[in-house]
C-alpha cells in the first residue's frame, strides 16, 4: 500500500494499513436459467445444472455498481462510501474470476470459488462487450459474477455451507465483495450533490 506525504504528516498511515480492504453488499440468487447461464458462462461447452453435477451450487450475482456518483441508487458510491469509477471497474473485471469464496469474510470458511465475470449496462439486461472502447462505456456498469459452492467439501464447517445454500434458495443471504489493491485515491461528493472531486494520488480531477 502507498502511502503520499501528506498522509504520513496527517498521522494517517497505520489508519490507511489497516483499512485497505473494500465491501460492498449485493443480493445473490441461484443461477438457474439456462438462457441466463448460456450468457454468463459462455465458453463452456455446456450448461452444467446442480442436479447433474451435485458436489457444486451454481449461483450468479452482482459484484458491484460503478459510476453515476451523483446518486447512490444508482451506484458510484455504495453504503460503506466506497466510489467505484467505471473505468477502474473496467480495467479490473477480469480480475474476480477464480477467486475464492468465503464465509462472513472469513479466509479459513472458504466455500466455493468465483467461475466467470462479466460486465453488465445500468438495466442488467445487456452484457457489455469486451471489445467496447473505454472511451465508449455507458455512465453505470455493472460487475457480475458466476460461481460455484461446494455441496460436498467435508469440512469440519460444512454445515455452515449447507445454512448457506438455503439461505440464498430462500433470497436471505448477500454478497459482500472484497477488494485487494495496492493504493487508493480520494473521492468527495459536494454538499448538494452536484460535483465530484477525485484525488489521484498528486492528480487531481473534477466532473
Amino acid at each position: 500500500m502507498k502511502i503520499y506525504p501528506q498522509e504520513r504528516e496527517r498521522g494517517l498511515q497505520q489508519k490507511i494499513l489497516a483499512s485497505n480492504i473494500v465491501t460492498a453488499h449485493c443480493p445473490v440468487r441461484p443461477l438457474k436459467n439456462p438462457k441466463r447461464a448460456a450468457e454468463a458462462l459462455a465458453g463452456y461447452q455446456q450448461y452444467k445444472t446442480s442436479a447433474a453435477y451435485n458436489d457444486l451450487y451454481y449461483v450468479d450475482t452482482i459484484l458491484c455498481t460503478a459510476g453515476a456518483p451523483y446518486s447512490n441508487t444508482l451506484g458510484g458510491f455504495n453504503k460503506n462510501d466506497d466510489f467505484f469509477p467505471v473505468e477502474e471497474v473496467w480495467r479490473a473485471r477480469a480480475t474476480a474470476s477464480d477467486k475464492q469464496i468465503n464465509i462472513g469474510h472469513n479466509p479459513d470458511q472458504v466455500c466455493g470459488h468465483m467461475t466467470r465475470s462479466w460486465v453488465l449496462t445500468a438495466g442488467k439486461s445487456k452484457i457489455v462487450p469486451d471489445n467496447r472502447a473505454e472511451s465508449d462505456l455507458p455512465k453505470t456498469i455493472h460487475l457480475a459474477c458466476s460461481a460455484v459452492i461446494y455441496r460436498d467439501l467435508g469440512s469440519y464447517y460444512q454445515d455452515a455451507i449447507n445454512k448457506l445454500i438455503l439461505q440464498i434458495e430462500a433470497d436471505e443471504i448477500a454478497v459482500s465483495m472484497e477488494c485487494r489493491f495496492n493504493e487508493f485515491d480520494y473521492a468527495l461528493l459536494g454538499r448538494v450533490y452536484t460535483t465530484l472531486d477525485v484525488f489521484f494520488g498528486n492528480r487531481y480531477r473534477s466532473s
